[in-house]
């Protein structure tokens, strides 16, 4: 995560095009009513469950874990939901 640049459209279309993204979908997508909608759903849903920051990440139904954490941290969460659905 030492990408420090400013995510204005030209990088966008850029680093997409690096990654063989079609760019015209992209911006397409990016200035969509649906897109829209989707966003302002996930953000109602987010805020109603007392979420307030990226990443979060939610383990099944039991865990939430806010913030960046270590690919061992997550790991460990994924084993414990497997243990859970599996005793």
């Amino acid at each position: 995560m030492t990408d420090t640049g400013a995510p204005g459209m030209e990088r966008i279309r850029r680093v997409a095009a690096s990654t063989g993204l079609d760019t015209a979908r992209l911006e397409k997508d990016m200035t969509s009513s649906e897109t829209a909608t989707a966003l302002a759903r996930n953000l109602a849903l987010a805020r109603s469950i007392g979420l307030d920051g990226t990443p979060t990440f939610i383990i099944g139904t039991r865990e939430i874990i806010p913030g960046a954490v270590s690919l061992d941290e997550l790991r460990a969460a994924l084993s414990r939901l497997k243990m859970a659905a599996h005793p």
